[in-house]
């Protein structure tokens, strides 16, 4: 019996550690984002279901350009999963439970919106805004929870020789409120409380999550709510 629980905590130990290196992300995102590229490729109507801070950022650029920018983001993903493939440690069903458990932020993060969330502007088609909502979740989360949040973290912790205790908390509250000021500011949706804190709440949830369980987890995290969420907000 005590060796049964003993290998349980280890083989739940094992998962814990595997799953937020980086080596795991970078292959559990690589599917993902093959997918959106393809869907992109194929419909660049999916490019204007993506959230409008995401739409914005890419506004400039043509959709040949931005077909051709993903291409090579996703050869450099491909890169970074050979450059790391030494470092992958092996447990069954490691990318089955990285998924289920994403799911499951997801929920909880729907669960909470559920109570506290403002109204939606109008959606896109519901096909291009799935498709859409993936992208924006592989793109947001490497931008304010990979660099932004990655990168204050490494200023004040290694730089400045902060206590983690309190840059990392700093870090996940300043990431998540730039996420939600970025949608008015850069992604020209008009300004309101209710909405600038829901997003900030759900950049909490979401850096806290990156802290605790790495990127591959919180891109899925994000985008499996983007899913679900247009999905109830088209339900009749």
């Amino acid at each position: 019996m005590r060796r049964r629980d003993a290998a349980r905590k280890s083989s739940g130990a094992a998962y814990l550690e595997a799953s937020r290196t980086p080596a795991a992300s970078f292959v559990f995102i690589a599917p993902v984002f093959a997918l959106f590229e393809v869907a992109l490729a194929a419909d660049p109507g999916v490019r204007s279901g993506t959230v409008p801070l995401v739409h914005e950022l890419f506004h400039p650029v043509s959709h040949a350009g931005l077909v051709a920018l993903n291409l090579l983001l996703l050869g450099l993903l491909c890169i970074a999963i050979y450059r790391t493939r030494a470092r992958r440690r092996r447990v069954r069903g490691l990318y089955g439970l990285m998924f289920l458990e994403a799911l499951g932020w997801s929920g909880l993060m729907l669960g909470i919106g559920t109570l506290v969330m403002p109204r939606l502007l109008a959606l896109p088609p519901l096909p291009q805004k799935l498709l859409g909502g993936i992208g924006a979740g592989i793109y947001e989360e490497f931008l304010f929870r990979f660099l932004f949040l990655g990168g204050l973290v490494l200023v004040l912790h290694r730089g400045l020789r902060a206590s983690p205790v309190w840059s990392v908390p700093f870090a996940i509250v300043a990431s998540a409120a730039a996420f939600s000021y970025a949608h008015h500011a850069l992604g020209g949706e008009p300004f309101t409380y209710a909405a600038f804190l829901y997003r900030a709440l759900m950049g909490v949830i979401l850096g806290s999550v990156f802290c605790m369980r790495g990127l591959g987890i919180v891109v899925y995290a994000h985008a499996l709510y983007n899913v679900c969420l247009d999905l109830l907000h088209h339900v009749p």
